[in-house]
């Protein structure tokens, strides 16, 4: 392939018939007036002119007497001056040549050559001696130390040929002999080295003569009168010279002026957005147009002026609160066609302004754009997503207690994750329940409220209980020990009450991040028809338990119907949660105390008493109280046995001995009797008294009879005491037993069923005020409550792909309102992107509403890709009490639907902002340069309304008057092409006329490209001017509203069968791994220079702009290290390798100069449209001593995954039939696929 060489080092790809056209190759050198000039001598050619022509003069007038040797002619009144001289060195040619002969008859090689004849040429100039007269004009002895040096460097230069072999000839040296015997190795080492030095001293002598001229001409006052005469009348020349050589510009002002009757074109004056301020006393004010602002002062002291480029309404609406949610896509991980894959919701802190607006001037915030993976991670934080329900059946405050969470959904919106689950089964050749499992085992994070904080549920299960019904069932267990699942209390954060606002305990429900799948992207589409959460708890201890006689207290055993308990007798007990929910099952767990522990249980405990007692003769019943009635009543009361036989279940005991523990348990029915649910009740219970209306278990002792005896035992007693007198057999009854309790704990189940059914014959419990919310990033939205849902959807939904939240303050509905964006440059992510698109959307009572599209008045940012001033009218509904954003403030949000890199980062935003254009203020002043920031801070006749006025960025726009040059040029195109695209050329000379803001264009098309083009399809390739605003490497790219804005002005120029695509360069990214010996490791100054000079050879373009980007281009390692070995800071350097990275069709791939198959180890970028760029690392080893060391494949274990680092496929995979696909330009080096 053939090749050519630029100065920076880079290979220009011949093949590629151009590099394009760009504002330094774009004038044609001939159309500038001073290209040719009809007299274009010097006065430094004027002087050693006049001194060899008075050569050839004699002398006449000189008497003979004063010295005839003296002078012959007048070249030596010439020569004996001292600019004279000077001018000789600086710019006259050799009068002698220097000849040479190499001695031992061994040619020298052709670099030493060429640095000889240079040498000689420069010698040549030096070789005259300098006369007295000469130095006799030097007042401070420069002259003479000057002459000296020149005598001290030719001398220098004999004794190096000398010394290398070389014999010169010239009249004015002595004959020396030369030097014998020498190698010829030897010889050319050395008179390399020497004419090195020697070149760099007489170049340095020449600059010098330069310096002493200009100060002879200037400011010498010993010349000779006659020279001096001369020298005035050579520099008198110069005017009528200028007017001699200005007749090739009156030529082209003739030509292009008269006969083309073309003029300069006028300049375009810029425009500034400010934004003001309104006075304490002002509500609202209007800035007609016209209206004038000053913007400092000119040369003469007038104010320089700006005035109002249309009416605008000012108000008091400001911006106090601002933040981010971004949603992260991860494109190159696919799940299923149904499903856009999302990876993770995060957001920003919300930021707070106390004066209004914002200014990132120093950092740019992110506006709608994150990049991915540790940059996500580190500047945002995780979105809590997910969904809520406040109830109070989870008023759960001890035992051990079960939930179970059934969500059943409407079958439509859950197919397509059904259908995903069965094919995920069958291609993992999975169960139902593995595949489920799978999915969802760890997709959520559970958390419940305590009194002071949030409860995270580590272990629960996930379970699908019916696809037919579409319910997923979610379950978990707390502990004996884990805290009391209540309501917020005192603790908790007061905004966080206010957001939840509800008196019952919340389980939150949250899409776990930590697991591959973000499982937000398939249950965001479902929608809820109905909650169903059931509590199973066992062993409640901490109960309110009264008798007869008062509150007992039952941490000790104690007696439940007091010490003397008859038919009658009752206790309370008291649990509040029993009054909260729907009660499905109930039981009492009974733990005695002092049994009989006779084996006849109370058949032989109560035998005296003659009754027929039995361990089941102790019944009870159970009411509970409820509106200050004991329910149930009549004869539907239940009743149960007090007392079990341990082993009553075995027939062939005889035993009847008492079981220690006793298990009331009320099924279904009789909890429906006891009419728990009339009545809700808020902890605390009170405590029980005849005023109590609610909350309390009543047992009561119905039978036997006779109780526990203790009326009947004193009759008994007596008896037996009767029979004692008798003599007879002394059988004295048992003591009446008094039964008391060791322990008594509740156990229940309790249910809620929460309807998102509107017209379901299931309602839910409008008393129970239980409330379902959407868990979003900023706040929550209750979505259903009285009974009623708002939305259905379980998860808010995000359908855009980043927003923007701005929190306002002073907010007047139905009044526009303008917002000033100050962005920086948006990136372009591939070249095929489409413009990024805004909706704006405002809260409403929790709800994101959209802007009607007439309420977007106008938008100059583009979809936020440039600065601007977006204008907004404020909806009618707009409100500012919400919870799903901090309350107090109106909001609206920017929401974005494309690639969130295609949009700028926030440099400042403000409100009230208008638009301000250059005004002329005097009448011949024409508009020449842009202002920067802060130069506008008041209007030309100041008013009270306005408390201030500033001006947040610099001027935009505008353009010169057209300087000749242009004027010249852009008349000459417009000649060639006729405003017509035909030729690539044409194309070029187009854009660049069009638009000031392209530096370099390239255009390929099929004429040029055959291999890579079908017919009709041009490919323009723009870049901007390098913008170097910091130390780092940032290349310069145009934004999609540019790329878009060339190719819509393209298409009405060039034919209307073109196919025009408009895109920035590929930038394959170059890293350069060495090791260099001869800077210390500490020394960050010269490897930070080190980096910085790799990058300019890479890319000379990037900090020189007379330098141009080369497109094709390619790098050779040889000339890449001679490069490195003549910086001074380095010794030696070994290891050098490079590798680029490459852009293609299959993705990307890599070139190493060590496995490169060129001899001439040159590495090429892949594409015409490809500019090589340096990385902004790369990995340079520093070493004291000097190694020798063979070059590696360029450190690819040190290069960044995702970054950097590539993984491809084998080539011989794929094959490459030489046509250009669309995906081609789309490729860049930003973001970089891993294809396994």
């Amino acid at each position: 392939m053939n090749k050519t060489h630029d100065k920076s080092g880079q290979i220009e790809n011949a093949s590629y018939s151009l590099n394009g056209s760009s504002r330094n190759n774009r004038s044609l050198k001939a159309l500038s007036p001073d290209f040719f000039k009809i007299d274009e001598r010097t006065l430094v050619d004027f002087l050693v002119f006049a001194e060899k022509y008075a050569a050839y003069l004699h002398a006449d007038g000189y008497p003979e007497s004063v010295n005839p040797e003296f002078i012959k002619s007048w070249n030596t009144f010439f020569a004996s001056d001292v600019s004279v001289f000077l001018a000789k060195i600086i710019g006259g040619k050799p009068e002698r040549s220097v000849t040479y002969s190499i001695t031992d008859g061994n040619a020298l090689p052709k670099v030493v050559l060429r640095k000889l004849n240079v040498f000689l040429t420069l010698f040549s100039k030096l070789t005259d001696a300098a006369t007295n007269s000469i130095l006799l004009q030097s007042v401070d002895q420069k002259i003479s130390l000057f002459i000296d040096e020149i005598e001290q460097l030719k001398s220098r230069a004999i004794n190096t040929f000398f010394e290398a072999g070389i014999e010169l000839k010239h009249e004015s040296i002595d004959a020396l002999p030369v030097k014998r015997g020498i190698s010829r190795k030897e010889s050319i080492a050395k008179l390399d080295t020497k004419i090195d030095s020697f070149l760099a001293g007489a170049h340095k002598i020449i600059y010098t003569a330069k310096s002493f001229f200009h100060e002879s001409i200037q400011n010498n006052d010993r010349h000779n009168p006659a020279m001096a005469l001369v020298i005035s009348f050579l520099q008198l020349y110069e005017y009528t010279k200028d007017d001699l050589n200005a007749i090739t510009g009156k030529h082209l002002d003739h030509f292009f002026k008269e006969i083309l009757q073309q003029s300069p074109k006028l300049p375009e004056p810029d425009e500034v957005h400010v934004c003001l301020r309104l006075s304490d006393h002002v509500e609202s004010y209007r800035i007609q147009e016209g209206t004038l602002f000053k913007a400092g002062v000119d040369d003469e002291g007038l104010d320089y002026l700006y005035e109002a480029k249309k009416t605008t309404t000012l108000n008091k609406t400001q911006i106090t609160s601002m933040g981010v949610i971004y949603v992260s896509m991860k494109e190159d991980i696919k799940i299923e066609p149904y499903f856009e894959f999302i990876s993770g919701i995060y957001q920003t802190k919300m930021l707070d302004s106390a004066g209004g607006g914002f200014d990132f001037t120093k950092k740019p915030f992110p506006i709608l754009s994150q990049d991915y993976g540790e940059i996500v991670t580190s500047t945002m934080d995780v979105s809590d997503v997910g969904f809520a329900i406040a109830s109070p059946v989870l008023i759960l405050r001890e035992g051990l207690r079960a939930v179970t969470l059934g969500i059943q959904f409407n079958l439509k919106s859950m197919s397509p994750l059904v259908s995903f689950l069965e094919r995920l089964s069958k291609r993992e050749d999975l169960t139902a329940d593995e595949v489920f499992h799978r999915v969802f085992s760890r997709a959520f994070t559970i958390s419940l409220t305590t009194a002071s904080r949030w409860m995270d549920i580590a272990e629960y299960t996930v379970m699908p209980h019916k696809w037919s019904s579409g319910t997923i069932v979610i379950s978990f267990t707390l502990p004996m020990s884990a805290p009391a699942i209540e309501p917020m209390g005192e603790e908790w954060d007061k905004a966080e009450i206010e957001q939840y606002n509800t008196q019952w305990p919340i389980m939150k429900v949250g899409i776990s991040d930590q697991e591959t799948m973000y499982s937000y992207s398939y249950l965001k589409h479902l929608i809820v028809n109905e909650f169903d959460i059931d509590v199973d708890v066992k062993d409640i201890k901490q109960l309110e338990v009264y008798n007869d006689l008062g509150k007992v207290e039952t941490s000790v055993p104690f007696f439940p119907f007091g010490p003397l308990p008859i038919v009658g007798s009752s206790f309370m007990i008291g649990y509040d949660e029993l009054y909260t929910k729907y009660i499905k099952d109930l039981s009492l767990k009974i733990t005695w105390y002092n049994l009989p522990r006779n084996a006849g249980g109370f058949r032989e405990y109560y035998k005296e008493y003659d009754e027929g007692i039995t361990n089941d003769s102790f019944r009870v019943v159970m009411t509970a109280l409820s509106n200050h009635t004991f329910h149930p009543e009549g004869d539907k009361i239940p009743e149960f046995s007090l007392f079990s036989t341990l082993n009553a279940d075995n027939k062939q005991s005889s035993a009847e001995r008492i079981a220690p523990h006793t298990s009331i348990n009320i099924d279904k029915e009789d909890v429906k009797s006891l009419n728990l649910n009339i009545e809700l009740i808020t902890p605390p219970l009170p405590p029980f008294d005849n005023t109590t209306k609610t909350g309390y278990l009543k047992l009561e002792l119905k039978k036997p009879d006779m109780g526990f005896g203790h009326n009947e035992y004193s009759g008994l007693a007596s008896l037996n005491l009767l029979r004692k007198a008798k003599n007879d057999e002394l059988q004295l009854p048992n003591p009446p037993y008094i039964p008391q309790m060791k322990s008594l704990s509740l156990n229940y189940k309790g249910s809620t069923k929460i309807s998102f059914q509107k017209e379901s014959s299931v309602k839910s419990n409008i008393e129970a005020d239980e409330k379902v919310y959407q868990l979003q990033p900023f706040g929550v939205r209750t979505i259903f409550k009285d009974a009623m849902p708002e939305t259905d959807y379980l998860l808010p939904q995000y359908d855009h792909d980043s927003y923007l939240l701005l929190g306002l303050e002073e907010v007047t509905p139905n009044e526009p309102v303008t917002f000033c964006f100050e962005l920086s440059q948006s990136a372009v992510v591939k070249n095929e992107d489409n413009l990024p698109v805004i909706k704006w959307f405002y809260v409403y009572q929790d709800t994101w509403l959209p802007f009607e599209e007439r309420n977007v008045i106008s938008d100059s940012t583009k979809q936020f890709i440039t600065s601007g001033i977006i204008e907004l009218k404020m909806p009618s509904t707009i409100n500012n009490d919400n919870t799903i954003l901090p309350s107090g403030k109106y909001w609206i949000i920017a929401a974005l639907i494309g690639h969130p890199k295609r949009v700028g980062k926030i440099k400042s935003v403000f409100t009230q902002a208008l638009t301000l254009r250059w005004k002329r203020h005097k009448p011949t002043v024409m508009w020449k340069t842009n202002i920067p920031n802060f130069m506008i801070d008041s209007l030309v006749q100041s008013r009270s309304e306005i408390a201030s006025v500033f001006q947040p960025m610099p001027s935009f726009g505008g353009r010169s008057e057209e300087a000749a040059d242009d004027f010249y040029c852009r008349v000459s195109e417009r000649l060639a092409h006729k405003n017509r695209g035909v030729t690539a050329w044409d194309i070029e000379r187009l854009v660049l006329e069009k638009f000031p803001a392209v530096n370099h264009v390239k255009c390929i098309s099929p004429i040029d490209q055959k291999e890579l083009f079908e017919p009709g399809k041009i490919v323009l390739v723009v870049a901007p001017a390098v913008q170097q605003t910091s130390e780092s490497l940032e290349l310069p790219k145009f934004n999609l509203t540019e790329l878009k804005n060339i190719r819509e002005y393209l298409y009405k120029h060039v034919s209307p069968f073109a196919k025009v695509e408009v895109i920035n360069p590929v930038y394959e990214e170059v890293k350069i791994t060495a090791t260099v010996v001869g800077m210390e490791q500490t020394d960050r100054g010269n490897v930070e220079e080190l980096h910085r000079d790799i990058q300019s050879y890479i890319c000379p373009w990037y900090r020189n702009p007379t330098i141009d980007m080369i497109f094709g281009g390619a790098i050779n390692l040889d000339e890449f290290i001679k490069y490195l070995k003549t910086l001074p800071y380095i010794k030696s350097l070994s290891g050098v390798s490079i590798l680029i990275v490459h852009d293609n069709r299959d993705g990307h791939s890599l070139s190493d100069s060590f496995s490169s198959t060129d001899t001439n180890k040159t590495l090429f970028a892949s594409r015409a449209w490809s500019v090589l760029a340096s990385m902004k690392d790369h990995q340079i080893t520093i070493h004291e001593h000097e190694l020798n060391l063979t070059p590696e494949k360029a450190a690819i274990e040190n290069m960044r995954l995702g970054s950097e680092f590539v993984i491809t496929e084998d080539e011989n995979e794929h094959t490459n039939d030489g046509n250009l696909a669309d995906d081609d330009l789309s490729m860049e080096t930003e973001i970089f696929e891993i294809d396994l």
